[in-house]
């Protein structure tokens, strides 16, 4: 999984300088619209505010789920793949944001944020693991992916990281 956003999402500096992107709410698009693309490659369901989505925003920016129709034209979410957080504001908002993906029971809790600096980077991700650490209904096996956009370097950096309650 790691390796398909690592190719869509190290594309995005260049793009970004080249078509003009706004700080935040064009690099917010473009990862909506790419993770609803990635979505659709797998077959699953997309729910972002982006017009690429099969459905609107939903608990998350965005949503990856597996659906079944159900009777009289219902549909039933039987597998939640992937929920998404983005956040390019400060530390706190990151936080604040994070925190949302600790209650989800999802296969992956993908956190995208910036930094102006690699060391930046990992102290902000070391202040998430804290917060999953602490979160009393964390469970062995949770898997988070961090997505961190160094500013200063105009590249993103990838960690994976698998809740283990050392």
């Amino acid at each position: 999984m790691i390796n398909e956003i690592k190719v869509i999402f190290d594309k995005f500096p260049e793009r970004s300088k080249a078509e003009s992107w706004s700080p935040s709410t064009d690099w917010t698009s473009a990862v909506k619209r790419s993770l609803c693309d990635l979505a659709a490659s797998k077959n699953l369901a997309s729910c972002a505010s982006i017009d690429n989505a099969d459905y609107s925003e939903w608990l998350y920016d965005v949503v990856w789920l597996e659906t079944q129709e159900g009777a009289k034209d219902t549909t039933n979410v039987i597998d939640c793949v992937l929920v998404c957080e983005s956040e390019w504001g400060n530390v706190g908002h990151i936080r604040d944001d994070f925190q949302k993906l600790l209650l989800a029971k999802a296969d992956y809790r993908l956190m995208i944020f910036q930094a102006n600096s690699l060391d930046s980077f990992n102290k902000i991700l070391l202040q998430l693991k804290e917060q999953i650490f602490l979160f009393k209904k964390s469970v062995i096996s949770d898997k988070y992916l961090f997505v961190g956009y160094i500013i200063n370097e105009e590249r993103f950096e990838y960690q994976e990281f698998v809740y283990a309650n050392i």
